[in-house]
């Protein structure tokens, strides 16, 4: 059996074009092989969503123009990538993407968009040397909400991070995006210091601006000098971008599925829904692909298309995740097809959700939950309740919170937006005492910290950091609380 690489890639196509099962397997219409891209897209953090969602993009751009002189660089800032990064090169940086409508065969398509990739952690001078390089005109990142380790509800930077700190020590070698760019960035700035755009793809309101703040009060609590600062100011960008496309966790039945069904061998698939979209704000410092040939859109703001996602989509994913999880479910669609859990889905975005995004109407909002939760009753998706849920603590605040806080201004409802957060509370206290070993929290050194210092309730479900004072203090919170504590899925008194 063949295994997947640019030598084999002639032979595959060959063999497709004389087969006869109605599966086919498409192609890259665009030269696979390109030693140096003349343009640099450099991509920080190589998980599936990236090679799922940005790396499309970029061969929907190169289908459309084939001498178009972009290609995507990717490099992970995490040594828990590298077993991915070893097989990507293998195979010469190909991979294939499995589409799933969940009414149809699966759409197999091979993505080449990647010129190569790599690892910064064992090889940061590569990464200095790239951004240093007025070839790279854009970075754009996918290191998940934790990564940017800012206490929203203040406006802060966690200098108190483990992470942080190690970097604020500036000949450690660095753990943080922020420390990474540091070099890199100083490295340019000292070539040079042509224009650059940092792009956040990351699902985070105001993405751009959070990796701004994040970056600049980084490097004024290094004491980097002024006149660095003062050209990151002037001549680097930070868009705001929405990005939306579930994207499950690798599953080794596609490696099967492909050498069953195409009889090649391909060790690092991705699976994803067939929706996608990317909203990208048009602030560009420097040169930028045509975004718009890989069926992006370029906007003046972005805030719109983000609150909404993160509060139907986003929020929706996390009212059902914990639940199932409490209740013993494994997947998504699992949950979601149970008529009491619709129930809850349904009553909380309908009830505390959608009223709080009249100020939406021009993005419809009613027809934007009609299209999620077809998405999410995809039952060839299977999305895995532990992903879902995973990193609580970074993702629940920004998702919840915000019609949460809506509604405790009007006088709305909050039972369903405070059963999800003691629902988060619950599952995070079962999985810090050794249950849910598929879930992981990021923060999960910091969240026992909290049990152990505050315990169960004050920790994290009146912590001001994650909820801010007003919320953890008003009398319907405090109230609707202890109902949920009292008459929850679980005991979780």
């Amino acid at each position: 059996m063949m295994k997947l690489n640019r030598t084999s890639l002639e032979t595959l196509k060959n063999k497709m074009a004389k087969a006869t099962h109605s599966n086919q397997l498409v192609f890259p219409s665009y030269p696979s092989q390109v030693d140096q891209a003349e343009k640099i897209w450099l991509h920080v953090g190589l998980g599936n969503f990236h090679r799922a969602h940005q790396a499309l993009c970029m061969q929907r751009m190169l289908d459309a123009d084939p001498n178009l002189p972009w290609r995507i660089i990717g490099t992970s800032l995490r040594r828990s990538d590298t077993p991915l990064l070893n097989k990507m090169r293998v195979q010469d940086n190909l991979y294939t993407l499995i589409e799933l409508s969940g009414t149809s065969d699966p759409k197999c398509e091979i993505i080449a968009s990647h010129q190569t990739v790599f690892s910064s952690c064992d090889d940061i001078e590569k990464f200095i040397k790239i951004v240093a390089d007025d070839k790279c005109k854009l970075i754009t990142f996918t290191v998940t909400e934790g990564g940017y380790y800012i206490i929203e509800s203040e406006e802060k930077l966690m200098l108190s991070h483990r992470d942080i700190v190690n970097d604020l020590i500036v000949d450690n070698p660095p753990l943080t995006i922020y420390g990474f760019l540091r070099i890199g960035l100083k490295a340019r700035f000292e070539a040079g210091g042509a224009p650059l755009t940092l792009l956040s793809c990351d699902n985070v309101i105001g993405n751009g601006n959070i990796l701004r703040m994040g970056l600049m009060m980084f490097l004024r609590e290094v004491g980097e000098d002024a006149a660095f600062i003062e050209w990151i100011e002037r001549s680097v960008s930070f868009p705001n971008s929405m990005v939306d496309r579930i994207t499950p966790a690798f599953n080794p039945e596609y490696v099967t599925y492909l050498k069953t069904t195409y009889d090649y061998e391909d060790e690092v698939p991705v699976h994803a829904e067939t929706f996608w979209q990317w909203v990208i704000e048009d602030n560009f410092k420097a040169e930028r692909p045509p975004f718009e040939k890989g069926r992006a859109e370029i906007v003046s703001d972005v805030k719109d298309f983000e609150e909404l996602k993160l509060r139907v989509l986003n929020a929706g994913h996390s009212s059902l995740a914990y639940r199932g999880l409490l209740l013993g479910y494994q997947t998504y669609d699992q949950v979601i097809a149970n008529l009491e859990h619709r129930k809850f889905f349904d009553t909380y975005q309908f009830t505390e959700v959608l009223p709080k995004l009249q100020h939406l109407k021009a993005l419809n909002p009613e027809k934007y939950l009609a299209t999620v939760t077809k998405r999410f009753t995809n039952t060839q998706i299977s999305d895995t309740l532990t992903r879902i849920g995973c990193d609580g603590m970074a993702k629940v605040p920004k998702f919840v919170l915000p019609t949460l806080v809506a509604n405790l201004k009007t006088g709305g409802p909050i039972n369903y937006a405070v059963e999800i957060i003691v629902n988060w509370a619950s599952v995070t206290r079962l999985f810090l005492a050794g249950k849910f070993p598929d879930y992981h929290d990021g923060e999960e050194q910091q969240l026992r910290s909290l049990i152990n210092k505050y315990g169960f309730q004050r920790g994290l479900l009146f912590n001001p950091s994650l909820w801010g004072n007003d919320v953890i203090s008003h009398p319907r919170y405090l109230e609707q609380v202890a109902y949920s504590l009292r008459h929850g899925i679980t005991d979780q008194k």
